[in-house]
């Protein structure tokens, strides 16, 4: 039986076999490309805004509502031009995860410290940028409620005021979880067993 196997083993040949590629690296690395083009566009659009326009689009405002935003943003330049130079920083953050993600297609070893200084960088900022927006998106909201008609047929300030707070809340809270869904993702995943064992392949073919 073991002469058996043993000619069985010789006359059996590896050839035209290959291991299947991890498709992990793909997938993680198109989402990386798309996100860092939409976090381009994104944050290259913040920047305008609030070094442009001083934190207020004044796009489909009435004259008087326009105004009180723009007296509500007036004192707060420190935090509207922080929140422009911030939205810079993020632009080039995405150009750092669109290169990452380039290279984690290729399967290069360097898109794995790319992908982890990109994530905790982008959470560091994304905490700050979400503080100081709801900072101001606070005020403009109660300038908007403000400067809105009043008297009959008009929904009462404390009405609004709820209305507000409740949509601020949940504006912030999508905003957070989306701050936080795609590093945590890259982070979890980079830290598996199988992801450190397919990036050692790429370790050892680069090196051979």
């Amino acid at each position: 039986m073991d002469q058996f196997d043993a000619d069985l083993d010789s006359g059996l040949s590896m050839e035209g076999f290959e291991e299947t590629p991890a498709r992990w690296p793909r997938v993680l690395g198109w989402f990386s490309v798309v996100i860092g083009v939409l976090g381009i566009i994104k944050n290259a659009c913040g920047a305008v805004v609030n070094l442009g326009f001083g934190g207020n689009m004044p796009i489909g405002q009435r004259a008087e509502q326009k105004q009180a935003i723009e007296d509500a943003l007036s004192g707060m330049g420190v935090i509207v031009g922080s929140l422009g130079v911030l939205a810079i920083v993020s632009t080039g953050v995405s150009v750092l995860l669109l290169v990452a993600g380039v290279q984690l297609l290729k399967r290069r070893p360097g898109a794995v410290r790319l992908h982890r200084g990109w994530a905790l960088v982008r959470l560091f900022v994304g905490l700050i940028e979400m503080g100081l927006a709801y900072v101001q998106q606070s005020a403009v909201m109660k300038a908007t409620i403000e400067s809105m008609p009043t008297g009959q047929g008009a929904p009462p300030p404390a009405q609004m005021a709820t209305c507000m707070n409740v949509m601020l809340g949940c504006g912030m809270t999508i905003g957070l979880l989306l701050v936080l869904a795609y590093p945590v993702t890259v982070l979890a995943v980079l830290s598996r067993p199988w992801a450190k064992a397919e990036v050692a392949k790429w370790q050892g073919a680069a090196a051979a």
